[in-house]
């Protein structure tokens, strides 16, 4: 890495604020045509809270006014040196050489091919943003709003096959946009006048919303894989970003004669597979042709929070300090891979938690917890909503006393 930084302050009458910067990055991970990047920066604020019209409110002791725009860059994505194609020997590329004695003897052959036209990835951001401070800054609060725009993110990109190499070219090909607001609210609640005692409180707020606005020419794909190998994620234009993609679970088939209604409506006969029985998940049909096939699946959550917050109140008092923070979240969805294990359906040597004491073990008896079999011959453990939960949460996060 090599980089060169400036930056110009400016400040007039005390209320007219003007910030830029300029920097220039250099790596090795891109080829000498794309290796330095140019990211500037530009800010300005205005102090509304020393005119004339505001400056003698008692009640105003800071109103302030900022927008900014920056471009950063980033490459850690660009990995090592994977503009360059990459040449292997090994077994696969043994041929006979020799005309009189034959000896097989090991090439080499391309293995990756080359992008010189990887570069940077960008992130754009604007901003803008309010500082308020009220009687004496007893009450004080910022607001920022901001969109941030990656028009040209990395990603593993499949080689065609008839390009003769396996391996994937990190490639300039997604596109991403966030969208959000930060709120901090901080209040002087109690303030020592003799007694010794204070007391604070700081509330913070941030929602945000993300997606990817595009995938270039590409097709959509599959990122982070589960334990048991299937791929729990899906990328896709529109599309939050580490949105989970499976089935829709619809309760548990209960009697028989459910199972035998649906797969007399399939086809094939078999409307999920030949080993499901009464006990097992019920997955949906969503494109109605009476079996459930891989053109089943669709996005089942969203770990994107609607929102996240923050409480933090210190007291002190005589040499006393004492910190109380909580924390929360809200609006994520978690897939919970415990219950892969601790349902009761993956060994019959495994231990379970206390859930599989819910399953089913006849008609009526849960229409949740999946009756407990081994080997998965209904495939119970697919990448489903049934393992979907809701990840909102409210903890103390930290007490402490001084």
């Amino acid at each position: 890495m090599l980089s060169y930084f400036s930056r110009v302050n400016y400040e007039f009458a005390g209320k007219y604020l003007f910030s830029a910067t300029a920097r220039f990055d250099g790596t090795s991970a891109f080829s000498r045509e794309n290796n330095i990047g140019f990211f500037p920066g530009v800010s300005a604020g205005w102090r509304i809270s020393e005119e004339g019209f505001l400056k003698d409110v008692s009640s105003v002791s800071n109103l302030k006014l900022r927008v900014g725009y920056g471009r950063v860059g980033n490459p850690i994505n660009a990995g090592t040196f994977q503009y360059l194609a990459t040449v292997n020997s090994s077994t696969s590329t043994q041929y006979v050489f020799g005309t009189g004695t034959q000896n097989i003897a090991t090439g080499a052959a391309p293995t990756r091919l080359p992008n010189p036209d990887l570069q940077w990835e960008n992130n754009e951001q604007t901003n803008v943003g309010i500082d308020l401070g009220l009687f004496q800054n007893r009450v004080a609060a910022t607001l920022d709003l901001y969109t941030r725009s990656s028009p040209d993110l990395i990603a593993p990109v499949p080689a065609l096959y008839v390009g003769g190499t396996g391996d994937a070219v990190n490639t300039n090909a997604a596109a991403s946009r966030n969208r959000g607001l930060d709120l901090s609210i901080t209040t002087n609640n109690f303030v020592s006048e003799g007694s010794g005692f204070t007391w604070s409180t700081t509330f913070n707020f941030t929602t945000y919303r993300n997606k990817l606005t595009s995938l270039g020419t590409g097709r959509p794909y599959f990122g982070q894989t589960t334990r048991g190998g299937s791929s729990l994620v899906r990328y896709a234009a529109g599309v939050p970003f580490g949105s989970f993609y499976g089935y829709v679970a619809d309760g548990l088939i209960q009697t028989k004669g459910e199972l035998d209604a649906l797969n007399a409506g399939a086809s094939s006969g078999v409307y999920q597979t030949s080993g499901t029985a009464p006990g097992d998940i019920k997955f949906r049909d969503l494109n109605g042709d009476g079996a459930i096939t891989s053109a089943d699946q669709t996005y089942i959550g969203n770990p994107n929070p609607d929102f996240t917050y923050g409480l933090n109140n210190t007291f002190s008092f005589k040499g006393f300090d004492l910190n109380v923070f909580l924390q929360g979240s809200q609006g994520n969805d978690v897939y919970n891979l415990n219950r892969y294990y601790t349902e009761g359906g993956l060994y019959t040597s495994a231990n379970a938690s206390t859930l599989a004491l819910e399953r089913w073990t006849g008609p009526g008896t849960s229409n949740y917890i999946p009756r407990a079999v081994a080997n998965g011959p209904n495939q119970n453990l697919r990448i489903s909503s049934h393992y979907v939960e809701d990840g909102s949460y409210m903890r103390v996060k930290l007490i402490t006393l001084g």
